[in-house]
């Protein structure tokens, strides 16, 4: 008997905390990393409160178990380690486990 890997869809996600902020450094690293542009979330927003981040939800909702999500650093989930944690945590909610890597390819 063999067992099968199955793969999800890679998306990325891209944020900075103003508006004068360029999301071209993290976009080009997410592309870099595999991740097909038409799969990328970005905002401009601050990290300060998941909940009212638009794109980040509508990414939240779309994601399902063998889904990979590729951030250029892990603080562009949140704002403390808290905020980081938490977002893990329900990534394991959702996939029972997580492969911890950035966009840059570094293990973390």
């Amino acid at each position: 008997m063999t067992s099968e890997i199955t793969t999800g869809t890679t998306y990325g996600y891209a944020r900075v905390s103003i508006v004068q902020q360029d999301l071209g450094l993290q976009v080009e690293a997410l592309t870099k990393a595999g991740v097909d542009p038409k799969n990328i979330y970005s905002e401009k927003m601050s990290g300060k409160d998941a909940k009212n981040r638009t794109e980040w939800n509508r990414l939240k909702d779309r994601l399902v178990t063998g889904d990979l999500v590729v951030v250029h650093k892990l603080d562009r989930l949140g704002r403390s380690m808290v905020d980081v944690m938490s977002i893990v945590e329900y990534f394991k909610g959702i996939a029972g486990n997580i492969k911890r890597k950035t966009a840059l390819n570094k293990r973390i």
